[in-house]
């Protein structure tokens, strides 16, 4: 369906990140499962604003990006 996908792992990534499905792995490397949730979590909120502040600017995906 030529959709972006992105996945968000932890520790080594694992299956997921290797999948051919995925185009972009965000992998927390970290044993400590606190640790990958606390960086997914940010991750998230992170993307969450961005992708807000490009529908609030008009045009923005008519320039060709």
């Amino acid at each position: 369906m030529e959709l972006l996908t992105m996945a968000m792992t932890g520790h080594d990534g694992g299956v997921i990140a290797k999948s051919s499905a995925v185009y972009f792995a965000l992998v927390a490397r970290s044993g400590d499962p606190l640790v990958v949730k606390e960086i997914q979590v940010t991750t998230y909120h992170i993307l969450w604003e961005l992708v807000h502040v490009f529908f609030e600017r008009p045009g923005f995906w008519n320039r060709g990006f």
